[in-house]
């Protein structure tokens, strides 16, 4: 006989709140599809939807596994923290080391981060949520969790904000079609909620890029890369770098590293189209500043725009003591915003241009899979992917907003001193 208390309690009992789903929620719930694929909005409730399948799982199934998987190791843990706040009658044994939880009938939930699949190899599941489902790899659902439903025959909540068209579009796509009988897709916008004041998603979509808003609060598939700079093949021009033209102005930016990241160089012409480009790293900043001086001098004593935060500022003094014209621009989170999404409109409009060949692939590379985040105070934050780097990004980005303001000088620093 089980050591657990023999009786069977409701979701509200459980959670000891009084659930109500809104209609998009029921919707949700009344499927009976083994794979269900959320594409939903911000706010829209689909963390607390999903945490009620979990326990109407545990409270109908005793011994029942249940698996939440979620990009990253904090965001696992605050799942974990939620559910382990419910009453000691319900969980009876918590390891926040191993972030798993037993509940009173013998059932148990693994809280676990995607970056590593290979980990949720072997195991086997009767339910699994894979919570912001688009930012987690192929591998994960193709290799680790497709099996591990297999021998239990369990099911799984795939939710999300879509982040472009990949695996996880696929499972939508496959939700649509009547030949995937075990396949039911959603697409649930903010607005849904009816809980959620319209003028929080007017807010934001005044406020956010067109792209972001659709992504993150309309719950769209953008078909371009992570959905941050689009029309990226569209500003291909020529197939080389280019040389120095008596007479003209370029302008260069720069964003430093020293060992784990890159520092990269990135010069514009007058016409904002790339003429060179530099990456390297693992460089003492003394052969740093000797090599930025260097490509300044060749391309006519271009101005230069520094990443002038930490170490940058002291740089930026050695270079502004060697005789260069160089301006720096201390990153905060809005300082980097106004910075990219001055790079987003330029590339949207063919303001800009870079050539296709070999020396730009990298860089390329970067403008595809650059992302963002949303904050939990719905304020976006710009960067790569974890695991990747942003440094060309930012480079080429510090150079464009230099060639917009052609005739700035040093009185166009703020006080702090950030050009923005």
């Amino acid at each position: 006989m089980s050591i657990y208390y023999q009786r069977e309690l409701t979701i509200e009992q459980i959670y000891k709140v009084d659930y109500t789903p809104h209609p998009g929620q029921r919707k949700w719930h009344s499927s009976k599809a083994r794979f269900r694929i959320g594409a939903i909005g911000r706010q829209w409730g689909k963390t607390l939807s999903c945490g009620m399948e979990v326990l109407d799982t545990v409270s109908k199934k005793p011994e029942s596994r249940i698996c939440w998987v979620a990009p990253i190791y904090d965001q696992t843990r605050i799942i974990w923290e939620l559910f382990s706040k419910l009453p000691p009658a319900i969980i009876v044994k918590k390891s926040e080391s191993r972030l798993e939880l037993d509940f009173y009938n013998g059932s148990r939930l693994y809280c676990r981060s995607g970056d590593h699949p290979e980990r949720l190899e072997g195991r086997n599941f009767d339910r699994v949520v894979l919570d912001e489902a688009p930012k987690l790899k192929r591998q994960l659902w193709e290799n680790s969790i497709t099996p591990a439903l297999a021998r239990r025959k369990g099911d799984a909540l795939i939710i999300g904000t879509p982040k472009g068209k990949n695996w996880y579009h696929e499972l939508f796509l496959r939700g649509r079609d009547p030949g995937y009988a075990n396949y039911d897709s959603f697409n649930f916008p903010s607005s849904d909620n009816p809980y959620l004041d319209p003028m929080e998603i007017e807010r934001a979509r005044l406020e956010l890029p067109d792209t972001v808003f659709r992504q993150e609060y309309l719950a769209e598939f953008l078909g371009d890369g992570a959905g941050v700079f689009r029309n990226i093949k569209g500003c291909y021009k020529g197939n080389a770098l280019g040389r120095p033209a008596p007479g003209w102005r370029y302008t260069m930016g720069v964003d430093l590293a020293k060992h784990q990241d890159f520092t990269v160089l990135t010069v514009l012409d007058k016409n904002k189209h790339l003429v060179d480009f530099a990456r390297f790293n693992k460089i003492e900043w003394p052969f740093q500043k000797a090599r930025i001086l260097k490509y300044a001098k060749k391309w006519n004593n271009s101005r230069i725009i520094l990443d002038a935060t930490g170490i940058g500022d002291v740089i930026y003094d050695d270079l502004k003591r060697a005789g260069a014209s160089v301006y720096p621009y201390k990153f905060t989170n809005e300082s980097k915003k106004v910075l990219i999404e001055g790079m987003m409109v330029d590339m949207e409009q063919n303001r800009t241009s870079y050539p296709n060949c070999p020396e730009t692939e990298v860089m390329v590379g970067e403008f595809e899979i650059f992302g963002y985040e949303m904050t939990r105070a719905g304020n976006v934050r710009y960067n790569a992917p974890e695991g990747y780097h942003d440094d060309c990004v930012i480079a080429y980005a510090l150079a464009l907003f230099g060639a917009r303001k052609p005739q700035y000088t040093q009185k166009d620093i703020t006080d702090d001193g950030a050009l923005f």
